[in-house]
């Protein structure tokens, strides 16, 4: 008895060229789907930039004070008063005698007089 081979056409496959002949046949459908997404990159690419600049922190200022607001701080001598003691008093420092000698004009901190008003700096 023969053996009956089965002869098979065997093919060579040359997936390159398959490839390159599929997307001859479609170039219409290829060059869309590349536009969209090129589109939607530079649409988004947009979006996301405009959004950050949206989101940055704000911050509070703070109120600058206008020389006109600042309020001035006024003593007026009292009888046995000291610029020290003023000072004291003010500013809880005895050595800030010398800022208020200085904001006024005062040569000799022992030359004060009862009424006298004086600027506190």
């Amino acid at each position: 008895m023969k053996r009956k081979t089965s002869k098979k056409k065997e093919k060579n496959i040359n997936y390159r060229d398959l490839l390159i002949d599929t997307i001859r046949e479609k170039k219409l459908p290829i060059l869309i789907g590349i536009s969209v997404f090129i589109i939607s990159y530079i649409f988004l690419s947009g979006f996301l930039l405009k959004n950050k600049i949206l989101t940055i922190k704000k911050v509070n200022p703070t109120p600058q004070i206008k020389k006109d607001e600042k309020k001035i701080k006024k003593y007026i001598v009292k009888e046995g008063d000291y610029l020290w003691i003023i000072a004291l008093q003010a500013y809880g420092d005895g050595y800030a005698w010398v800022k208020i000698a200085e904001k006024n004009k005062i040569n000799n901190p022992n030359d004060i007089t009862p009424g006298q008003v004086l600027i506190l700096p």
